[in-house]
């Protein structure tokens, strides 16, 4: 039952992780992309805003997640 929980725990840190790093790409696309004028679309401000809005919405998901783990004690 112990190593189930490990694994579950486990399993729960590393969907955590991959979903900030998500939300790091992200916030880096927001503010990144528009310094290079990569297209003209990336350069209209409310584009940024959404990148940078999903960034943090994916971000306090990541820690919502983390509230899963189980006590392995």
């Amino acid at each position: 039952m112990k190593i189930e929980i490990r694994r579950r725990n486990e399993r729960v840190k590393l969907a955590s992780s991959a979903i900030n790093a998500i939300s790091l790409a992200f916030f880096i696309s927001g503010i990144v992309a528009p310094l290079f004028e990569v297209s003209e679309k990336l350069q209209s401000r409310a584009y940024v805003w959404v990148w940078i809005l999903l960034a943090i919405l994916l971000h306090f998901m990541a820690q919502l997640l983390l509230g899963f783990l189980q006590d392995e004690g």
